[in-house]
């Protein structure tokens, strides 16, 4: 008698921490799936190109020279696009290699060849901005912008 005892209390102990060990195992995973839920999301290279866009077309429109705003929105595109989805430019890329390859990552085509115009005529031609390049490169980033917001 003294041993069925003994053995069922071993029993009784060993159920015992069996179901423990299932709750904390369940707990775990829901702690898991909670975290996964709830954790911050990186952002994705369409909000980093969108916060370029965002800051580019309030530098045009607050009058800042639209070559230093084209070139370095060009410049900061290039980072956000390589550290988000590892897209480099090629040191042997041209300007508008790298316009199509953005444009093949769900930019408007359009929009980012004629942002690479304005570009290519700041940084190598050293125009004088008139109003028609303005408008012409707010219209660019606006258009980025949107598909950005649909996208992201």
């Amino acid at each position: 008698m003294a041993l069925v005892r003994s053995a069922l209390r071993l029993s009784v102990a060993y159920l015992i921490s069996l179901l423990l060990v299932m709750i904390l195992a369940m707990g775990l995973y829901l702690a898991y799936r909670f975290y996964l839920r709830h954790r911050p999301r990186p952002a994705s290279p369409l909000d980093a190109i969108a916060n370029i866009a965002r800051d580019s077309l309030e530098d045009l429109v607050q009058g800042r020279e639209w070559g230093n705003v084209i070139v370095a929105a060009y410049a900061r595109m290039l980072e956000a696009v390589r550290t988000a989805r590892d897209v480099h430019r090629e040191q042997a890329w041209t300007p508008r290699e790298f316009a199509a390859r953005l444009a093949r990552q769900g930019l408007p085509a359009s929009a980012v060849d004629e942002l690479t115009r304005l570009f290519e005529a700041a940084r190598y031609g050293g125009q004088v901005a008139d109003d028609d390049a303005r408008r012409r490169a707010a219209s660019c980033l606006e258009s980025i912008l949107q598909v950005c917001r649909i996208q992201a």
